[in-house]
């Protein structure tokens, strides 16, 4: 991923516009996909969830300490963001009836879009986050562990297991 320059992140300080836009830019594309799949492709959730992770991003930069890359300290704000947004889904939900999922998607392939739905189906919050940040955005289990505050050993164990658990799933569904 390309990574915005110190120049770019201390105009976007000083609340420069066009270093906003480039900024959004360039991690826009980035944050979305992570959002829309850790929350399960609802829509309307993702819309709120991704508005809200750039509102922190703007209002929080001025403390970017650039001990990490930019990228990591952006997956980590829309890591807890998405967190607790989903916290407070689920409380409703149970409160509530079921979200309506939209299916508008944006991946390219309708086969694609199936797969991805089919395989993220049925997983947990933090197992969807962690299938979409490692497999789909290709983050390191440095990058994860420094987002989810778990180790890499631990990250990979969850990740194995999520990976072993699907494997299972979909050989019976093939054998049956």
């Amino acid at each position: 991923m390309n990574e915005v320059s110190r120049e770019t992140i201390s105009a976007v300080v000083q609340k420069d516009k066009q270093a906003c836009n480039h900024l959004f830019t360039v991690y826009k594309d980035f944050v979305w996909a992570l959002v829309y799949r850790t929350v399960h492709r609802d829509v309307t959730v993702a819309e709120d969830v991704f508005q809200e992770v750039f509102v922190k991003i703007f209002r929080s930069l001025h403390r970017f300490n650039h001990k990490a890359q930019l990228s990591t300290w952006i997956y980590r704000i829309t890591y807890t963001t998405t967190m607790d947004r989903l916290r407070k889904e689920q409380k409703k939900q149970l409160r509530e009836s079921p979200l309506v999922h939209d299916p508008c998607d944006r991946t390219d392939s309708p086969h694609t879009k199936e797969i991805l739905e089919d395989v993220l189906t049925g997983l947990s919050p933090f197992d969807r986050y962690l299938i979409t940040a490692r497999e789909l955005q290709g983050m390191s289990f440095a990058e994860l562990a420094l987002i989810t505050g778990k180790t890499s050993g631990a990250l990979r164990t969850r990740l194995h297991r999520v990976k072993e658990k699907l494997k299972q799933e979909y050989s019976h569904e093939r054998d049956a």
